[in-house]
């Protein structure tokens, strides 16, 4: 996995076009999008959100709606994108399966190396957040919107992290 650029001036053309091409998987998007379809068209799917106040993350719950909801932080992100940057799309196929092993907490990302530990932050497009802190009341379209947000590749872009 290519290294975050340190110390250097660069457009986004060229930060593009020298790293972060290097590190984007688009070829797998696709497939990564139909699966998530797939899964979140279940009747019961866990609905993988950024985590707000007085939630662990990583534990599944039940909320008022009937949703099933399991907190995550930025964790879901780099483990994702390693199993796409190294074509382990086989870890997608059950979506059901994904949401029991997915990391949760960045304690959990057990991987030898990550777009994080090559210096690279991972942000989102779209807030992960609306600032709604009653989960109690997210009906399915909500969290389905904060799951999307906050899992799916289409809404990540990176920046090298600097001081």
């Amino acid at each position: 996995m290519i290294q975050a650029p340190k110390n250097t001036v660069q457009t986004i053309d060229e930060l593009f076009e020298n790293y972060i091409s290097k590190i984007f998987f688009e070829n797998l998007m696709e497939r990564f999008h139909r699966e998530f379809m797939k899964y979140y068209r279940n009747t019961n799917p866990v609905f993988l959100i950024r985590q707000v106040k007085a939630q662990e993350r990583g534990l599944v719950f039940r909320n008022s709606t009937g949703n099933l909801i399991k907190p995550t932080d930025n964790s879901p992100s780099w483990w994702i994108h390693f199993q796409l940057f190294y074509d382990r799309m086989d870890e997608f196929i059950d979506f059901h399966e994904l949401s029991k092993k997915i990391p949760c907490h960045f304690h959990h990302v057990k991987l030898k190396e990550s777009v994080n530990k090559a210096g690279w932050h991972v942000a989102h497009l779209f807030s992960t957040k609306d600032y709604k802190t009653n989960v109690d009341e997210w009906n399915r379209d909500e969290l389905l919107k904060l799951t999307l947000r906050n899992i799916h590749p289409y809404n990540y872009f990176y920046l090298p992290k600097t001081n």
